[in-house]
């Protein structure tokens, strides 16, 4: 746990940290400040997700769930942190749900258990596609490339730096920290039956009824639970007889009519429980612990004997069953252990498929029971393998059905030998080449091609339509949030009225509607250069009061019928350059700007201008550019610009208006039809 807690704690942390500055300062609404919260995102992702990878995989009894739920829960914070500090709340929730879903599969995994590692890896896939959905919406949909850049750059980095490092170092760094004491767990005289004669029943009735380890059969009786086997009260007060000081007898006909008297669900359960427990128990190191490998044989070949008829654990079945192997193939009982290796490779088979490892270790076990030349090596387990050695049990098991005449199988096995061997040995070494020669040699596959090229086709085709699906889910739902509606609140003041600028438009149905006669009252909103917010303009004219239907208050927004949103889109020449007492020299260009005329009521386009302002005069102040912006300051329209653009949506004609005021200065202006 501590190789996935203490990183998650870390980047945790981290990201909580910059999550409140970015909060504070307002840093996101800068391209630094976005390219630094998309490298937290990546970084914090990968770093994650690797710690996860991580985590040690048990060998046959997953960890208690508690203690994944505590993993999953603090991961989740993590992800949290990690997903909002750059895309928000929502993207926080939704990196939260999937990475401590996945946070918890990871400490969930077994060697025995294929299920849940499929889920894990699924999973996996579902927190990358997540990720990369937020990065695309923030590039493609809101236009954030410095976002995408900073992930880019975390993932770049953190794929050349040694992230394998990372979790062990977040382990060091946490261990000087106190441990949090918690309330420890219920625990029980082991040398006593009292409370557990039932559970201790249901757990004997799937062993052999002789030598049952009395301390081995308490404390699974206790890890399940009182009251879990109440069908079994009366009998289990006459079936338990004692034969020592940590031996139990049964009798064989009590553990019928207990297996009978359980439902079919419990005895699946207790025979899942009885084979886990032998196999978590049972010794990998064969020659020290003799004795108690033989004590626990028989349990093990009746306890797997009873998950085949019930068609359960056949991974930890397979795993108990190779240990029982091993120590027969150690005391030299060759022929039983063969036997047995028989019957883990048909259960191997069975839960992890021909080309998984745990089946290539089983056979290279049987090759070497075998083979004089490798008898005198120690069998190999299910957690305890390498790469070159899967490469050569590979191999070794594809002869074996080749020479059965199973092409497609023996296909298979070479395959994933030359997989293993690659990652091991390189792709010049000499068994690489030897097993590409060994595939050469195959006969085509014919038929069985034909339909292995319809299932790829059919899985690349599912994989598309999911993609197709994620990102007309994504497009659907930013449209419809994206979408002009009307605003949840009345029209109280004319700042109100910016919202019919936003991206996400917002109008006012209670506004007066654009139509009748002239003058249409308009309310103008510019926009600097960046994206920054839309601010109203104060118009002001040198040579009178500014018309009442050209600037809106609180008196009469209600009349108010068009709102105009000025847009910088282009800058010029230079003008003169700026100098304001106490600030620098400052540049002042020419400037373009688009000027959209929208409806208040309904938010619809009237039209659209285009005014290029090439000339201008010095502000009294300029305020400081924002962060990382060059200083330098626009061409603004004036008043008579704005009337000479616009003044067919608001008033007389425009050509009118000019030759009413023929000393001012006319700007360039195109018109366009609405």
């Amino acid at each position: 746990m501590p190789l996935v807690a203490a990183p998650a704690a870390v980047i945790g942390v981290s990201a909580a940290v910059w999550f409140l500055i970015a909060k504070l300062f307002t840093l996101n609404e800068l391209p630094a400040g976005q390219f630094a919260s998309g490298f937290v995102f990546g970084a914090g992702v990968f770093l994650l997700l690797a710690a996860c990878h991580q985590a040690p995989v048990a060998p046959v009894v997953a960890a208690r769930w508690r203690r994944s739920l505590l993993l999953g829960v603090q991961c989740a914070a993590a992800f949290w942190f990690v997903g909002a500090s750059v895309f928000g709340s929502t993207a926080g929730w939704l990196m939260a749900a999937t990475g401590g879903l996945t946070a918890l599969l990871a400490d969930r995994r077994t060697a025995v258990d294929k299920t849940v590692g499929d889920v894990y890896r699924w999973m996996l896939a579902v927190v990358l596609l997540a990720a990369l959905g937020e990065v695309l919406i923030a590039w493609v949909i809101s236009g954030h490339l410095a976002i995408a850049v900073g992930v880019a750059a975390a993932v770049l980095v953190c794929a050349v730096a040694p992230v394998g490092n990372f979790p062990r170092w977040c382990v060091q760094l946490a261990a000087p920290l106190p441990a949090v004491s918690l309330r420890p767990a219920s625990t029980q005289n082991l040398t006593s039956l009292r409370g557990y004669r039932a559970e201790t029943l249901a757990f004997c009735a799937f062993l052999a009824p002789h030598d049952i380890p009395r301390s081995l059969v308490i404390k699974a009786a206790i890890d399940a639970g009182p009251g879990k086997a109440p069908e079994l009260n009366s009998l289990a007060a006459t079936a338990l007889q004692e034969a020592g000081s940590d031996s139990l007898n049964v009798d064989p006909l009590a553990q019928q009519f207990a297996i009978q008297r359980l439902a079919v669900g419990e005895r699946k359960r207790w025979a899942k429980r009885a084979v886990r427990t032998l196999a978590a128990h049972f010794p990998i190191d064969y020659a020290k612990n003799p004795s108690w490998c033989e004590r626990l044989t028989p349990h093990a070949l009746a306890a797997v004997a009873h998950a085949g008829k019930l068609d359960v654990e056949r991974g930890a079945s397979a795993l108990l069953l190779n240990h029982v192997a091993g120590f027969l193939i150690v005391s030299g009982r060759r022929d039983e252990a063969s036997r047995v290796l028989s019957q883990a490779l048909d259960f191997a088979t069975a839960a992890f498929g021909t080309t998984s490892p745990q089946v290539a270790t089983v056979h290279a076990n049987m090759t070497r029971l075998a083979d004089p030349v490798l008898a005198g090596e120690m069998p190999g387990t299910f957690t305890h393998t390498d790469s070159s050695a899967l490469a050569v049990n590979f191999t070794r098991l594809g002869d074996m059905r080749r020479d059965l005449g199973d092409l497609t199988g023996a296909r298979r096995n070479y395959h994933a030998a030359l997989g293993h061997a690659k990652s091991a040995l390189g792709t010049h070494h000499e068994l690489v080449t030897d097993l590409r020669q060994r595939l050469a040699t195959l006969p085509a596959l014919g038929a069985q091609k034909t339909e292995e090229r319809r299932l790829l086709a059919l899985g690349l085709a599912v994989i598309v339509v999911m993609a197709a699906v994620f990102a007309g889910a994504i497009l659907w739902r930013d449209a419809q949030f994206n979408a002009p509606r009307a605003a949840g609140k009345p029209l109280a003041a004319a700042d109100d009225l910016r919202d019919v600028c936003a991206e996400r438009q917002r109008y006012f149905p209670d506004a007066t509607a654009f139509g009748g006669r002239a003058p249409h009252p308009i309310q103008l909103f510019a926009q600097a250069s960046g994206g920054a917010a839309f601010a109203r303009e104060n118009l002001y004219d040198p040579s009178g009061l500014v018309p009442p239907h050209w600037q809106a208050d609180e008196s009469n927004v209600r009349e108010v019928q068009l709102v105009g949103c000025v847009i910088h889109r282009g800058t010029g020449a230079q003008i003169t350059v700026c100098k304001v007492a106490g600030q620098r020299e400052i540049p002042l260009y020419e400037a373009t700007y688009e000027v959209g005329v929208h409806e208040a009521r309904t938010g619809r386009m009237v039209g659209e201008t285009s005014l290029e302002i090439t000339r201008g005069s010095c502000p009294a102040q300029i305020d400081p550019p924002a962060l990382g912006a060059p200083w330098q300051i626009y061409a603004a329209p004036t008043f008579h610009d704005y009337r000479l653009a616009l003044g067919r949506y608001v008033e007389e004609d425009p050509a009118t208006y000019a030759q009413g005021h023929p000393n001012i200065d006319q700007p360039t202006v195109r018109l366009q039809s609405p």
